[in-house]
């Protein structure tokens, strides 16, 4: 006969919880969809704001225009290979 499993089974409601070292990748995904959903599929104006600065800062590593407030940063130059 086998042995009784004396291991305790994780509850559903923990299973989706940030692993130890952080937020697994998948759930921040599903974080960030919840959080979508629950203001009815609109940005909220912090999101508006970090698409616009992420779409904003990837034009200038692809080489377009620099905005006035990068161009005191390092990075523009690392990105576009210039040093």
């Amino acid at each position: 006969m086998s042995e009784p499993d004396n291991k305790t089974t994780v509850p559903v409601r923990r299973q989706f919880t940030a692993p130890p070292e952080g937020e697994g990748e998948a759930a921040a995904e599903l974080r960030k969809y919840a959080e979508w959903r629950a203001n009815g599929g609109e940005l909220t104006p912090e999101q508006q704001r970090r698409a616009a600065d992420h779409l904003e800062r990837t034009a200038v590593e692809l080489g377009g225009p620099i905005p006035a407030r990068f161009k005191h940063l390092q990075y523009v130059n690392k990105a576009r290979g210039q040093r």
